[in-house]
């Protein structure tokens, strides 16, 4: 169907866009029985893919280098299972090394706690 072409192609579209991976591994979880609300998440998708076209990321050559860590918390962002999402991104300089966003595996009683959470399994 529509929706199983789309989803494929844009899970192929994460292998340069890693940015994608959360916004488009959600919808791909019901590939069984996608609903029209599903697809217009799929579509929401598309149009920011569309409209970052002409957007890249840019390294300057001459800069102090420095480990930095930036990490953020999303308390209770699935409505399902109240369970919430962090991530986070480690540069180098100018550079970004590593970037990742996940869902927590426990339930967060408060923001404080999400953001605790995320930054231990960050650190």
């Amino acid at each position: 169907t529509q929706y199983h072409q789309l989803i494929g192609s844009l899970i192929y579209l994460t292998i340069t866009q890693p940015n994608l991976n959360y916004s488009i591994g959600l919808p791909s979880q019901f590939m069984q029985k996608p609903r029209d609300i599903h697809l217009d998440c799929v579509k929401r998708v598309l149009w920011y893919v569309c409209g970052m076209m002409d957007f890249n990321i840019s390294y300057k050559s001459n800069t102090i280098i420095r480990l930095k860590v930036y990490t953020d918390a999303d308390w209770a962002s699935y409505k399902t299972d109240r369970q919430s999402t962090f991530g986070f991104i480690f540069s180098l300089g100018s550079r970004a090394i590593s970037w990742s966003n996940k869902k927590q595996l426990t339930v967060a009683m408060s923001s404080t706690e999400a953001e605790y959470r995320g930054t231990t399994v960050v650190a």
